[in-house]
């Protein structure tokens, strides 16, 4: 091999306008898997997200609840999505669900004795979610919450859901 090969040689302008282009053209490709997903996914109700691996928005969209079981690091990251939405307002306020409470509670032990403690999020926003194990439970749970307000968003829920 020659020593000359391991130097990275500059970007030709041509070269640089095709991968400009098809970058600007996969931008067209995600719409188009958004529009599909919303098309199909907004007119089911009640819709009820269970994570347990990694996607994301499409499911938080149009979720009127979260269950969250065991899993990686994707889990996690939807999680603290969802957890995120709820508490920024920037998706209405919904059940956030933990399953299998031995799986989650040095996670939840850790938001409560750092985050809480060292101030980086409010003592109430620990009651956004809740452990259950059972799965009767976590029906009841859901339909509990929904009894007193109904399944369908709200006018002001419906705006903020247009800008999710």
């Amino acid at each position: 091999m020659n020593p000359s090969d391991k130097i990275p040689r500059p970007i030709t302008p041509e070269a640089e306008k095709w991968w400009s282009a098809r970058e600007s053209w996969r931008v067209f490709g995600i719409m188009s898997e958004f529009v599909e997903a919303t098309e199909r996914l907004s007119t089911i109700r009640p819709a009820v997200s269970i994570f347990g691996s990694a996607r994301k928005v499409m499911f938080v969209k149009f979720a009127t609840a979260y269950v969250v079981l065991p899993g990686g690091f994707g889990t996690l990251d939807e999680l603290l999505e969802a957890l995120t939405l709820v508490q920024t307002g920037k998706t209405r306020k919904m059940p956030i669900i933990l399953v299998h409470g031995p799986f989650w509670r040095g996670v939840l032990d850790w938001f409560r004795n750092t985050l809480v403690a060292e101030g980086m999020i409010d003592p109430h926003d620990m009651n956004l979610v809740q452990v259950i194990d059972e799965p009767q439970a976590v029906v009841e749970a859901i339909f509990g919450y929904y009894e007193k307000r109904g399944f369908e968003p709200s006018a002001a829920e419906r705006e903020i859901l247009l800008n999710l």
